[in-house]
């Protein structure tokens, strides 16, 4: 008698069944011989405790490393002694730079020492713009709001003289009294990076060449917001300084890049197959030809060139006129024009197409209704997209975009290209902050105005000079092949062929008049060289994703149960249903 199983996979649990028919009660209702749940705690395979923790430790070690550079550069640029650095702080740095910033004291070099290590420990809040893709946490919203409160009831605009309020000390009596019963880091706020990045400027200018070794120079490396160059990073080394190719900024404020989709990289299916049987026919074991393979199969990341291209030649492949594919002439007419516009839209597509072939039907309405994301395959060059629609009329920039000089939309456009933030403050700062574009700007901000990630109105000018910004929306994660698949793709797409069929033959009479097959159509094909081989590697090399492997796992080992239950008197599996929850992949921790 065979035995039948069922399961049902969810992002919460995975029901099972086990039912035992057979032909004589084929029509009868099966009996069930077990049946069951798996449920899942929230977060059980995120590892969320194990995870704050990391974040902890990684937090401490930052700080730490953070002012152990900022020593080795002030040792080398002679400012002091590698002993004075060395020296326990000041008990009171926000009171020494409350007072120096208010004119009653010049700081010493140890003192000012002080002050900036005080500073590395808080260093404001950014909106965790590198990591939070543009969401910002409501508890850290709440610590701001908390911290612009202060502000304006101490009537103060520095987080050191915040602080020294809240403690009730003052800065013009800096040498009478630096201790207090009050508390100030339980006030549960966060001060605005931009904020706390001003007043060590001001408290660094005030200084500068009043101490040995404080030039621009030095002061420059400190406070620097920008990718340092190379004859920085020359200054650097001769400071026995290592900075990581993905650090930006200086080294009082500059921050590692994170690497979001670098934790699993997958594989290209294509890449792989090919490297193994290259190695594999080079007489290599097989565990070096694995290891070839995951080396040279990585995929990149999506908001590279290649996939942005791969992307937009997938659509023009799909694209259909009166049933037929587009000829090689229109696409790359197409492949053009969205090059030098950095994108285009389903009306240009169909504009373009009937200017060139007259009154024909298309598929392009029926296309770019099955799914609300589909029209963002047709941005081929985000930050030239960018650039273009910054002169509109709904753009943010669109008050001054028209009055800026041609180096500094440039200087936009190399920021957009990295994928970088553009923010009203940069472009004036880079235009060097003429008073016409401060009216135009001025009169703009009289008309009332949100921020559009937190709904909140704008505090004031300065506040909405620094945090409206525009940023080019490149897509995240990973491709799904390797660079010379994407290429290959490209290629194929742009000569007139479909990258996912096969050439034409006799066992494929419905393929393309094309030399050799797509280069898509081995994944597709359920005999080739790449599925075998893919049906060979474990799951865990085969997704990204860590909530469909963690219950892919988990069912893994709940089949064998159920086969070393239900099958130990020689009974037979027959059928397996399989039913999985279409959110299982949306649910994967980022946004649930």
């Amino acid at each position: 008698m065979a035995i039948t199983l069922a399961f049902d996979i969810g992002y919460a649990s995975i029901g099972w069944c086990v039912l035992a028919s057979s032909a004589k009660q084929a029509s009868a209702d099966p009996d069930i011989l077990g049946t069951g749940v798996v449920t899942f705690p929230t977060d059980d395979c995120l590892a969320s405790q194990r995870r704050n923790l990391r974040r902890t430790r990684r937090h401490i070690r930052s700080t730490r490393m953070r002012i152990e550079r900022m020593k080795r550069w002030l040792v080398h640029r002679g400012v002091l002694s590698r002993d004075d650095l060395d020296r326990p702080g000041h008990p009171a740095p926000f009171l020494l730079a409350a007072a120096a910033l208010q004119g009653h004291r010049n700081l010493t070099a140890w003192e000012l020492w002080t002050v900036l290590r005080w500073y590395a420990h808080n260093r404001g809040y950014d909106g965790n713009s590198r990591w939070a893709r543009g969401e910002e946490v409501p508890e850290d919203t709440e610590k701001v709001t908390n911290a612009w409160s202060l502000m304006e009831e101490n009537c103060t605009k520095t987080m050191c003289e915040t602080v020294c309020r809240c403690l009730g000390l003052e800065p013009a009596e800096h040498d009478k009294r630096i201790s207090s019963v009050l508390p100030y880091k339980t006030l549960n706020a966060a001060y605005p990076r931009n904020t706390v990045t001003d007043e060590v400027s001001r408290l660094l200018s005030l200084h500068l060449g009043k101490i040995q070794g404080l030039d621009i120079p030095t002061i420059r490396l400190l406070m620097s917001a920008d990718q340092l160059g190379d004859d920085a990073r020359q200054l650097m080394t001769a400071a026995n300084i290592k900075l990581p190719k993905r650090y930006l900024g200086g080294l009082l404020f500059g921050q590692l890049l994170p690497r979001f989709d670098n934790r699993i990289i997958a594989r290209c299916p294509v890449t792989w197959a090919k490297t193994y049987d290259e190695a594999m026919a080079d007489g290599k074991p097989d565990e070096a030809a694995r290891h070839l393979a995951d080396k040279f199969a990585k995929v990149p990341a999506a908001k590279c060139r290649d996939f942005l291209e791969y992307r937009f030649a997938r659509v023009l492949a799909n694209l259909r006129v009166s049933g037929e594919p587009l000829s090689p002439v229109l696409r790359s007419r197409l492949w053009n024009l969205a090059a030098a516009r950095g994108s285009i839209t389903p009306a240009v597509l169909e504009k373009e197409i009937k200017a060139a072939l007259g009154p024909v039907s298309t598929n392009i309405e029926a296309y770019f209704k099955l799914h609300p994301d589909s029209t963002k395959q047709l941005v081929l060059d985000p930050a030239r997209d960018e650039f273009r629609k910054a002169g509109g009329k709904t753009s943010k920039l669109a008050p001054i975009w028209e009055k800026l000089t041609d180096s500094t939309r440039n200087h936009a456009l190399d920021i957009w290209n990295r994928n970088g933030s553009v923010s009203l403050a940069s472009l004036l700062d880079n235009a060097g902050s003429p008073q016409e574009l401060v009216k135009v700007l001025d009169s703009s901000f009289a008309t009332p105005k949100k921020n559009n990630r937190t709904g909140a109105d704008f505090r004031n000018f300065d506040d909405y000079l620094l945090r409206t910004r525009v940023t080019p929306e490149f897509p995240n994660g990973r491709a799904p092949y390797a660079r010379p698949v994407l290429r290959q793709v490209v290629a194929e797409v742009l000569a007139g062929y479909d990258p996912t069929k096969p050439s034409r033959s006799t066992s494929n009479p419905d393929g393309e008049n094309k030399p050799i097959d797509g280069v898509l159509y081995q994944i597709l094909d359920p005999y080739s060289r790449v599925r075998q081989l893919q049906a060979e590697r474990p799951l865990d090399q085969l997704t990204n994703n860590h909530l469909v492997r963690h219950r892919m796992l988990i069912l893994d080992r709940l089949l064998d149960d159920i086969v070393t239950e239900f099958c130990s008197s020689g009974q037979d599996v027959g059928r397996v249903f399989v039913e999985v929850a279409r959110e299982l992949r949306e649910f994967s921790g980022m946004t649930a």
